[in-house]
């Protein structure tokens, strides 16, 4: 019988923060931004296309998409090796081929795609990886706008780099008992499109030794409990969980209790309407909040994650001087035509307003029909949004 994983490598970090979204429904969803990595990782990871820091950082081409699987529920002695069939690999006589396999090396370029031979396993994929007699480096390629921008966090303290060495440590170690590396190497590669940054570190083999037994002991203990323990923070925002979650999700369904047999009445609409105009109102106080003390007392350091400030920077053109400056510019390029060239770079909006303001009139009405005489104007309705009102009568 085949089975679905219990975790994946990319899972990991969310399951450690909430061990309760192992045990709900999935809702897998594919936005162009997660498309968009998909193509850049196809792009990346082959050999010839690996940036050659990258290829430096291993030392010689690695080994690209190679899937990996351990069984959180075998507690048994190491077989030296065996296929996904569990079929034992001739390794001269060894007598430690009986029981299943605790480790499967599922092939590479799968698609994510695990024939798990058991309810508790846990997998993972990692984009690149290389081994030698004494060391273990593994990556993953990161595009997000997000994850460049530093909401990764240390690749040490990573669980879906651990997760990924510790399965590479585990398999590696059951088809050759005497491989025993003494270098652990992870890293982010940070893909913007033109290049690819490295973000690296570097643990002992005993941490993760340590650190992968108490995930598989984590998880034979959590997949055993009567109730799953929901934690709710800032890991569920991306949490494919999130819907079928009685703690996040299902308190939004609670709220507007929608059913195909039972729509909400008008004053359960309006009811929902107004909790949520609220809570929108609530939550804005404490952004105002959060933000006041964070200007008060700088940033605010979690174990984690780091909160503080950040602020966009926007360049605003004066029009008038801007027209003056932009047409001297473009003229001492030898450009005949500047004034034109300079007015096609200016781009204004005419509104009812901004007419009030240029003709100095509170009525602006006797214009607009002009406008719409002479085909000025073309009328376009916005999205229908919800607006409450007092009723009449």
């Amino acid at each position: 019988m085949i089975y679905e994983p219990y975790l994946s490598a990319s899972a990991i970090d969310r399951y450690l923060a909430c061990s309760g979204s192992a045990h709900l429904a999935r809702v897998r969803s594919e936005s162009a931004a997660a498309q968009a990595g998909t193509d850049q990782h196809e792009v990346r990871l082959r050999p010839g296309w690996l940036p050659d820091n990258v290829v430096r950082w291993f030392g010689s081409m690695p080994k690209f998409e190679e899937g990996y699987g351990v069984d959180s529920d075998y507690d048994g002695p190491l077989t030296c090796g065996a296929d996904v069939t569990g079929s034992p690999i001739d390794c001269g006589g060894c007598q430690l081929h009986f029981g299943p396999p605790s480790t499967l090396f599922f092939g590479a370029y799968t698609g994510r795609n695990y024939p798990c031979p058991g309810p508790g396993w846990i997998v993972g994929s990692a984009d690149a990886r290389h081994c030698t007699s004494t060391t273990l480096s593994v990556g993953d390629l990161k595009t997000g706008r997000a994850q460049l921008g530093g909401s990764l966090g240390r690749p040490a303290d990573s669980g879906q780099l651990r997760t990924l060495a510790y399965l590479l440590l585990r398999y590696g170690q059951q088809v050759r008992p005497d491989w025993q590396p003494s270098r652990v190497r992870l890293a982010w590669f940070l893909d913007d499109g033109d290049s690819v940054a490295i973000d690296d570190a570097e643990i002992s083999i005993g941490d993760l030794r340590q650190w992968g037994n108490a995930l598989l002991d984590k998880a034979r203990r959590t997949r055993g409990a009567t109730v799953p323990t929901l934690s709710p923070s800032s890991h569920c925002d991306y949490c494919p969980c999130f819907d079928a979650c009685p703690v996040m999700g299902g308190s939004i369904r609670r709220l507007l209790e929608i059913a195909a047999d039972a729509p909400l009445s008008s004053d359960r609409l309006i009811g929902a309407f107004t909790l949520v105009q609220r809570g929108k109102r609530e939550a804005e106080s404490v952004s105002r909040a959060i933000s006041s003390m964070l200007a008060q007392h700088g940033e605010a350091i979690g174990e984690t994650h780091v909160l503080k400030l950040t602020s966009r920077k926007a360049r605003i053109i004066d029009p008038e001087k801007g027209l003056a400056a932009l047409t001297e510019a473009i003229a001492a390029q030898g450009h005949s035509d500047a004034s034109e060239i300079a007015r096609r770079c200016l781009s204004q909006t005419m509104t009812g307003e901004s007419i009030k303001r240029g003709l100095e009139t509170d009525d602006a009405e006797p214009i607009m029909k002009l406008l719409a005489d002479a085909g000025a104007i073309t009328e376009r309705r916005s999205a229908a949004f919800p607006s409450l009102v007092k009723r009449r009568g």
